[in-house]
Parts: C-alpha cells; structure tokens; sequence
C-alpha cells in the first residue's frame, strides 16, 4: 500500500504553547511507514524554528493579516501539489483557512483539531464560522472530554463527530532521575530553596495575577519557597506590578520563555497551575512525567489528567486561600508530594504518551483512507481489508451503548426491537438442549431469550469491546452460555455442531457475506435451521435510508455508514439457494416509518397501529422493512476439508 501524505497546520509565531508542543509530539511518532508527515505554520516565527529542529520538514505560508487571500490560494496550491490525502488543522486561525483551503483543493480527508474550550474564547462570530465549516470536516479532534462538551453545547454538533485524543508530552523527554545542580545557580537559587515552578503563558485565562496573594501567604510560613512563572504574555508587566505591590519580589522569579521546562522541573519540589480555564495542560502532564505533585484549579480538562488525592490536589479557581493551603499542605509533607508524584508518572506515562495520541489519531484516519483515498484496484489490497475489518469494529463497538440506550428510552425502537426478536424465535423455536449459535451476537440482545429457553447458547461476534458488554449482561441476567470474538467468515466450530443458528441484523455488515452463510451451512447440523434477518432495500424504510445516505455524501463528501449491503426478497432468497440454504418460512417485520421519533408519537402509532400490524407483518411475507427467513440445511456437501474449521 501506498504511503499517504499527511499534513498537519497550525498558526505558527513566536508564542510557544500546548498546542504547538502536542502537535510537535505527535507528528514525530506518527508511522512514518504509513505516512509521508508534513507540518505547515500560516506565518513564520520562534515556533517554524522549533519544529525544523526536530527534523520534519515545515513548509510558512507567510500569511500577511487574516484577509491575506493571496495566502489562502497558496495554502490551496500547496494542497493540491504535494497531494496531500490528509490535511489535519489546529487552533482557531488554521482550523478556518485550512478547512476553506481543503474545500477548494478537494483534499479528500480534511479534520480539526480544537484545543482549547470554545465557550471561554470563541465570540458569535467564531461559531457561526465553525457551524458552516464543521459540515465539510470529517471529524473534529478534542483534546479532552471538557473541551468535546463544550463544543457540543456552543457549536450544536452531533457527539459521533468528535473524537477525543488526550494532548501528550515526549516521554523520553524527560528524566526524572536528572540532577541540575547548575540550574539552580543559573536562576539565582540558593541550595536551600525550595521551588515552585507554574509553566504558562502570561495571558488573562492562566489566573497568574489571581495567584499573587496566594503566594503572600505561602511565603509568611515558607520563606524559602521561590515561584518561578516560565512563559511570557501581554500581562507580564502588570504582573511584575503586582509582585512588588505585594511585596514577594524576592519569592517571584520571572524567567520568561525557556526551552529548558524539563531542567526546570527536575529542581522542583512540586508543580503549581492555578490557571483560571485549561482545556488538558500539557504543562501539568510535562510535571507528571518528571515525577512531580501537581497542585492546580479544578477547571475543565484538569481532572481529567490530575486524580484528587493521588497525583496531586485540585482547588476551586481564583481562590488563593484554598490555591495556599493546599501548596502549604505537600510543603508541610514532602514524603507524600513524593508518592503523589511517583503516582502521576506512572498515569502520564500509561494515558498520555505521545506514541499512544499518535497510534489514537492513526484509528481515526484509517476509516477515511479507506473512504476517501483508496479506490478501484487498491480496496484489494490486504491493507485496505485490514483498515475496513477495523473500521468496521470501531463503528459497532462505539454504537454499542448508543443502540442500548436507544432501546431503553424510545418506545418505538423497544416496541421495534420486540417485534423483531418475535419473528426469529418464531423461526427457530428453540428447544430444551438444542445448541444454538447466534452469529453476531452484539451486546446480547437475544441471548436471554435462546438462554431462557433451555438452550445450549453460543454467541460470536467480532469486537472484544461489544462481546465484553454481553458478558457483563450474561453475568446480571444469570443467563447460561459461552460468548467469543471470532470472524463470521471463519468461524472456530468443527462442522455439524450446532442445531440452530441466528443471524439476525449481521449480513448487512459483512461485504463478503456468501462466505458467512457457508460457514454457517458447514456447522449446521443435518436438517439445521438458521434464521436470518436482514433490512429491506425496497421498503419505506429503505428509501429513507437511501435519501440519508445520500445527503451524507453531499454534506461529507463520502458516507462512513457501514450499513451498505440492503438487500431485497429474491436477493436474499438466492444467496440462500446458492449455500443450499433451503428457504421453508419468510416474514415481512418492522414496515412502520421509523422518522417517528417523539415519544408520544410513537405511543400513538403504536396503539393506532399495532393490532392491524401485526396482522400485515405476520401474513404478507416480505413486506417488511426488515426480511426475516428461516431456512433448512440442504444436500449435504464434504465438509472434511472445509477450511478454517475446529473444535469449540
């Protein structure tokens, strides 16, 4: 397979933060097999220097003021020239101009990566752009849950758009076993001070000035403690104001930009960031590698990284009596500031790696290579079949808890879903001691009813995520049976071993399906019943969905729904015929609309219409928005040879 070019753009300038970090990070453990990695800044600066000493190519696109559409017409050529499958913006400026440049060159994967909380920087304006432009991008990237609600609650973007990928920091970075005795002679530091250090830009939302009077107090009980602010900002010179009004001059050392935060921290006693909003703090995270407490304001993202007690202590923003008691509390107990520190490198280390973000943004690129990049002759390649089985999982583990939650609060889909599980238990009528084998088994929507039954049940479905959801229901129903993550085209039963198979809502989803129903026909017992529901191309509901599907590819581009394969009466009949699969019984199910969403209208059409309904739909085979079929085990074949197969 062909590598794929990857570009990630970001403001660029000389103010160092997070973002530029996390980006620098991740752009460095990308599979460079996979990927050709390209990072772009909009204007040149301190951070294009940066990101060109790490050994990746930069590209400026020296934009001059942000109505330069000189610039956006290079960034569109520049696009197209190196054909770029890939464009991946971050931060305000480039997520706008970079999605606009991937509309006009038709970069086939376009995302954005918010970093910050929209409710706290983002005016009207900013949204109703971001409203428009979110409707060209593939999926929004989130550095943490606080930033996701946010977005959700500020822009009104559907959930399964954004994807969350904790910011990072370069592990190896950073030792926590370094001593740099010379720092603190570098910085004026006596041997005996003990240090504080808050990394930060000094900007109005890190809460520098807020914090001052905490420091006071601090100070009158620990006057050998020295705060030192790394970063520089607009607010510096009212800050160095207010440290001498306060009269903690001698305990606030203003060390400006470094690019020595990881010697820094190696001399602290712990880590302080009393900042005001912080969307995760990559700040915190460099603390946490480095082994180090961390003392900060409970505010967004923060306890998402910091845990209550064991990494560090979280106070309420902009309270420097509570900021000063808890500094003063691991002040007065370093051996346990030690644990806690010791604690939170061992969580940086396992949720926020850098080689765990990149390997997490790759799963959110890979569906839409397969989607957007690969075509025609290269969907044969045994990569892209990977990248499809992949997706494929991910798509039905992430909607698992959605489908359930569905069930439980929609009457209609309750009353759907019930109606549907009648028709296969119709079909199959298991009975006492019958082995039963539900391929597709999902998060155990039909187990209990096999199970119940006195049948010997076996579930199989592809996804260790949704087979663990199963379980857990198997274990709180007291069900009885066994469930295993396997492959519908090859699965791990010797031949003839079942009596009974279900296979209801699965064939839709695989794309070499014939297969499935040969491996199914392979362990059927002689004379073997199987059930299969399918979706009804040809029904309301399938136009409905065709309309969907549809507006998805004009809004999106492509459409990432794997529901594909609808078939129609014959269809299903014939490919049943085809795997000696002999069709005896057919039932038309759930020909209602489903655009009734309400509850109370679903009440309605439920009492309205269900008497009559279910007369239809259990006299007029087929006409169903779902087809349900019960077919017998036909000629039997020599099935010694049969690949694939095994014992139990």
């Amino acid at each position: 397979m062909r590598k794929f070019n990857l570009f990630y753009l970001i403001d660029g300038g000389d103010s160092w933060g997070g973002a530029e970090a996390n980006i620098l990070s991740v752009a460095k453990h990308i599979n460079k097999e996979r990927y050709n990695v390209e990072i772009g800044c909009l204007v040149g600066g301190q951070v294009v220097e940066i990101f060109r000493g790490s050994g990746l190519p930069v590209t400026v696109i020296n934009m001059k003021n942000k109505w330069d559409v000189v610039a956006v017409i290079h960034l569109v050529q520049l696009l197209k020239e190196n054909k770029i499958d890939i464009l991946h913006t971050c931060l305000y400026t480039s997520n706008t101009f970079g999605r606009i440049a991937a509309i006009l060159a038709r970069t086939p994967v376009c995302l954005a990566w918010e970093q910050s909380i929209p409710s706290y920087i983002k005016t009207l304006r900013h949204v109703q752009v971001d409203k428009v432009l979110n409707k060209f991008t593939d999926a929004i990237v989130a550095a943490s849950c606080a930033v996701k609600r946010s977005i959700v609650e500020t822009e009104k973007i559907g959930e399964t758009k954004i994807r969350v990928v904790y910011n990072c920091v370069e592990t190896s970075a950073f030792n926590p076993n370094s001593n740099n005795v010379n720092k603190r002679h570098e910085l004026g530091l006596r041997p005996e001070d003990r240090v504080l250090p808050y990394v930060a830009n000094l900007g109005p939302r890190k809460g520098h000035r807020d914090f001052l009077p905490a420091i006071r107090e601090v100070v009158k009980i620990f006057p050998d403690v020295k705060f030192l602010f790394v970063g520089e900002g607009p607010l510096r010179q009212e800050i160095e104001k207010d440290v001498g009004r306060l009269g903690i001059k001698e305990n606030v050392l203003m060390c400006g930009f470094r690019r020595d935060v990881a010697e820094i921290l190696s001399i602290a006693e712990f880590y302080v960031h009393p900042t005001i909003t912080e969307a995760l703090g990559i700040a915190i995270l460099e603390a946490m590698v480095m082994g180090k407490a961390v003392v900060a304001s409970r505010v967004d993202g923060v306890p998402e990284v910091v845990v209550e007690g064991e990494t560090g202590l979280l106070v309420e923003p902009k309270d420097p009596e509570a900021m000063a008691r808890a500094i003063m509390e691991l002040l007065g107990s370093p051996s346990r500031a030690k644990e806690m520190g010791q604690n939170g490198r061992q969580r940086a280390l396992n949720c926020f790696s850098a080689e765990r973000s990149a390997r997490e943004l790759e799963k959110i690129y890979e569906p839409f290579i397969l989607a957007k990049v690969l075509f025609g002759g290269e969907l044969q390649d045994a990569e892209a079949q990977r990248l499809r089985d992949c997706w494929v999982k991910e798509f039905f583990a992430e909607r698992t808890g959605l489908r359930e939650y569905g069930f439980a609060v929609n009457p209609y889909w309750a009353y759907e879903e019930k109606v549907r599980q009648r028709a296969v238990f119709e079909l199959l009528r298991p009975a006492l001691g019958e082995r039963i084998l539900e391929v597709g088994c999902g998060a155990g929507r039909d187990m209990i009813l096999f199970s119940s039954r006195g049948a010997r049940y076996v579930g199989l479905d592809c996804d260790y995520e949704i087979v663990g959801v199963a379980k857990k229901k198997l274990v709180k129903e007291k069900g009885i049976g066994t469930l295993t993550v396997a492959d519908a085209t090859k699965l791990p039963f010797k031949d003839r071993s079942f009596d009974k198979v279900s296979c209801s809502e699965v064939l839709e989803h695989i794309p070499e399906y014939t297969k499935t129903l040969k491996e199914i026909n392979r362990v059927l017992k002689p004379d073997g019943k199987a059930a299969f529901t399918v979706p009804n191309r040809h029904s309301l509901k399938g136009i409905i969905k065709g309309y969907h599907s549809f507006i998805n590819r004009v809004l999106n581009r492509c459409d990432l729904h794997p529901y594909d394969e609808w078939k129609t009466q014959e269809e299903l009949k014939s490919a049943l015929r085809e795997n000696n699969l002999e069709v005896r019984e057919e039932i038309g199910v759930d020909f209602t609309p489903q655009f009734f969403e309400s509850p109370s209208l679903c009440r309605m059409l439920i009492r309205v219409v269900g008497f009559v309904e279910d007369r239809i739909r259990w006299t007029l085979p087929g006409c169903g928005n779902i087809l349900a079929m019960m077919a017998v085990k036909g000629p039997i074949r020599d099935t010694s040879k049969a690949p694939g197969a095994k014992h139990a």
